[in-house]
């Protein structure tokens, strides 16, 4: 009877560890930012030469991701001058975004810091046109 008693206590204990441990050691849902040639409403009209910045990391919620500078992309008769943010994408630094409309653009700079929230986040380039 003690053999029996100790044997269903081990397997009790097994259990709720393998239960426990598999709750705890969940990996946490990755996102990336994915970096645009062209603006979010004009996809037909972005860069003209040069690769599009790939940030090849993935994130968590809640890190922090430092916007990458233009690399090569270009585009013929403009000048790059920054990315485009909206509000419904999850770049809630601090509380600048909370009083945007889901249509509302902002303009950042590379290195700008964001924080990632619960999905990807989409970056568009903004070109300005070149004045002779």
């Amino acid at each position: 009877m003690k053999k029996m008693v100790i044997t269903a206590l081990a397997a009790a204990l097994l259990v709720f560890a393998c239960d426990n441990g598999g709750m705890d050691n969940q990996e946490p849902e990755k996102y990336n930012v994915i970096y645009f040639g062209h603006r979010k409403d004009d996809p037909d009209n972005g860069h003209t030469s040069g690769e599009v910045p790939i940030d090849p990391k993935e994130y968590k919620e809640g890190d922090t991701v430092n916007l990458l500078p233009p690399g090569t992309m270009e585009k013929e008769g403009y000048i790059f001058i920054g990315y485009e943010v909206y509000n419904s994408d999850p770049l809630l630094y601090g509380d600048i975004y909370a009083n945007l409309s889901s249509d509302a653009a902002l303009l950042m700079i590379p290195g700008y810091p964001i924080r990632i929230s619960n999905k990807n986040v989409e970056v568009y380039t903004s070109w300005m046109e070149k004045h002779q």
